[in-house]
C-alpha cells in the first residue's frame, strides 16, 4: 500500500478586501520608504553602502527561509528574504541621514497603520 502525506497547509488567514485608507497607506509607505532608499543612496558613500547591504541582506535572507534551499521554493524564500533585508538596511541608513525627520515620519506612519488603527478599536 503506497504512502502518501499530505502537504501541509498554514493557518488559513481570513482574507478582507482592503478599504481605501489601507491602499492608500500602503502607497505612502512605500513611497516614504522609496524615498528614504533614495536619500540613502545619495548622501552616502555608495561602495560601503552596497557591501553593509549585501552582507547583511545575505545573512538576513537566510533566517526567513522555512524549506529546504535546494529546492526552488526554498531559493526564492531566500531572495525574497535577502532582499527584503538589503532594503530595510538602505531604508534605515537613509533615515539616519535626517533622523529627527525619519522619526517623526516612522511615528507617524506606524500610528496611523491599518492594524494599530484595528487594534486599538479592539477588533
Amino acid at each position: 500500500m503506497p504512502s502518501r502525506t499530505a502537504s501541509h497547509r498554514g493557518p488559513t488567514l481570513e482574507r478582507r478586501t482592503a478599504s481605501r485608507y489601507e491602499r492608500a497607506w500602503n502607497t505612502a509607505a512605500i513611497v516614504t520608504a522609496a524615498t528614504w532608499i533614495a536619500i540613502a543612496v545619495l548622501q552616502t558613500p555608495r561602495f560601503p553602502l552596497f557591501c553593509i547591504a549585501a552582507a547583511l541582506g545575505a545573512y538576513g535572507g537566510i533566517l526567513f527561509v522555512r524549506d529546504p534551499v535546494s529546492s526552488r521554493r526554498g531559493r526564492h524564500q531566500y531572495v525574497a528574504a535577502a532582499l527584503a533585508v538589503a532594503g530595510l538596511v538602505l531604508v534605515l541608513v537613509g533615515l539616519r541621514q535626517h533622523l529627527l525627520l525619519g522619526l517623526t515620519v516612522f511615528a507617524v506612519l506606524a500610528c496611523s497603520s491599518p492594524s494599530v488603527i484595528r487594534w486599538v478599536a479592539g477588533e
